[in-house]
């Protein structure tokens, strides 16, 4: 049987690989924020070393706050190239279009690591390109989602010119005190404190050719990824994965979930039932887990994240989130405000003495 929320999850150092180097331009030795965390010197050695997820959260956050360093996910993010992704990263050089290659990317990111989930949708002459941190992550999810939208822009750059501009940038985290940073990154001032982080942008891109393209290699690696044998734990990951591009999408059905998955949905029922779980038993641990998230790293009304999250009314959110928490949405966010507050004083406590 496998449990509801899956633990000891894991990422490839690739994306971070621009973490040393950016910290010695702030003079700070890295080797000893790797030892506090625990991790080992050789770790950024290769991109295809392996850390928790947990980790690399408490990694960012305590390299952020050494550097005094508000925007380090954007830096670490910049410099992230299709290479540091692995076989995703250059299954998307191959690819023929914009298009397919985010596509691509969406149903191979796991290769690379399970602390983001992606989806891309069109709506009209609208594109989508949508990026949420796996439910359950503790630390570093502000800076996480900082550096995911970096790196997402900075693959589309890589992909179809530097000059390439998002229309819009949404950003679910509280705005920082400096945006200048995040203008600097994306071309355009983000939203903050919306219900999804994502980039924007006219569909026409989706059709743009890659100049990169190569469709023996795009087999090829296609051909390496479909041989790595998929567990039942790794179903019922994939499976809250597509739950949370749902989610994300605003379009949460069954039906939708098992479409993402490429089943009908009778046979994703099937072989959640046989592993303990279901749809409903995923939905609701996950809908807590990104509650949770938005009361404490967003600024939105609880009517809002009801939406997000695909109530159609506020109150029975609240009822459900009390059966969850054993609180009401609002006394939980100010309970998690003063947990917060409690903490950064200990720190500078700390500090000072």
């Amino acid at each position: 049987m496998v449990t509801q929320t899956l633990r000891g999850e894991t990422m490839r150092a690739g994306p971070l690989m621009a973490l040393p180097e950016i910290m010695s331009g702030f003079g700070i030795a890295f080797d000893s924020i790797l030892a506090e965390v625990g991790l080992r010197r050789d770790l950024f050695a290769t991109p295809d070393n392996v850390l928790a997820v947990a980790d690399a959260g408490r990694l960012l956050e305590l390299c952020a706050e050494r550097a005094h360093c508000p925007h380090l996910g954007l830096l670490v993010g910049q410099a992230v190239t299709p290479a540091n992704l692995g076989l995703p990263g250059l299954l998307m050089e191959s690819s023929a279009t914009l298009g397919a290659a985010l596509k691509s990317l969406v149903l191979t990111l796991h290769f690379n690591g399970r602390a983001a989930i992606i989806a891309l949708s069109t709506r009209g002459d609208a594109a989508s390109f949508s990026i949420a941190i796996a439910p359950g992550v503790a630390l570093g999810r502000s800076i996480g989602r900082d550096l995911s939208l970096a790196v997402a822009c900075q693959l589309i750059r890589s992909l179809v010119g530097r000059d390439w501009t998002p229309s819009d940038v949404w950003l679910a985290r509280h705005a920082p005190a400096d945006r200048r940073p995040y203008k600097q990154c994306f071309g355009v001032e983000p939203r903050f404190d919306t219900e999804a982080s994502a980039l924007l942008f006219p569909a026409a891109w989706l059709e743009r050719p890659i100049a990169t393209a190569n469709r023996e290699t795009r087999r090829q690696i296609e051909r390496i990824l479909s041989r790595r044998a998929s567990t039942d734990a790794e179903f019922v990951l994939f499976c809250r994965r597509a739950i949370v591009a749902a989610i994300v999408q605003q379009n949460f059905s069954v039906d939708t979930v098992a479409g993402l998955l490429k089943l009908h949905r009778r046979t994703l029922n099937r072989r959640l039932a046989a592993l303990g779980t279901s749809v409903p038993a995923q939905l609701k641990d996950i809908r807590f887990a990104f509650a949770r998230e938005f009361l404490t790293d967003t600024s939105l009304s609880v009517a809002e994240i009801a939406a997000a999250l695909g109530y159609s009314e506020t109150a029975t959110f609240s009822r459900t989130f009390r059966s969850w928490a054993g609180q009401s949405p609002s006394d939980w966010r100010r309970a998690a405000e003063s947990r917060t507050a409690a903490a950064v004083g200990q720190g500078q406590g700390e500090g000072q003495g």
